[in-house]
């Protein structure tokens, strides 16, 4: 399932592991080299151990949702990074 594989893609790309708690968006995306289908998947960390979010490897970080904008992303994740902010808490 795409649930899966996003929890086995976290925990090997930056090391955290993480709970789906839903599915954001399903999108289809055009690049030069192909189509790509991307399920977006709501996640949060499997422990609440602060330790843990601190140990995510680089070049990944664990973010709160509000300071996405300060980070570049694929275009194909542009709506989806559109409906996080928009439902994000203001920034202080």
């Amino acid at each position: 399932s795409t649930s899966a594989a996003a929890i086995r893609e976290c925990l090997e790309e930056s090391g955290l592991d993480v709970a789906v708690v839903g599915t954001l968006d399903v999108t289809v995306h055009d690049y030069p080299h192909g189509r790509l289908r991307i399920s977006f998947h709501e996640c949060r960390p499997a422990t609440a151990n602060e330790a843990d979010l601190a140990k995510v490897q680089a070049p990944f970080r664990w973010v709160p949702v509000n300071e996405l904008d300060r980070y570049e992303f694929p275009p194909a994740n542009a709506v989806v990074l559109e409906r996080l902010l928009s439902r994000a808490p203001e920034k202080s």
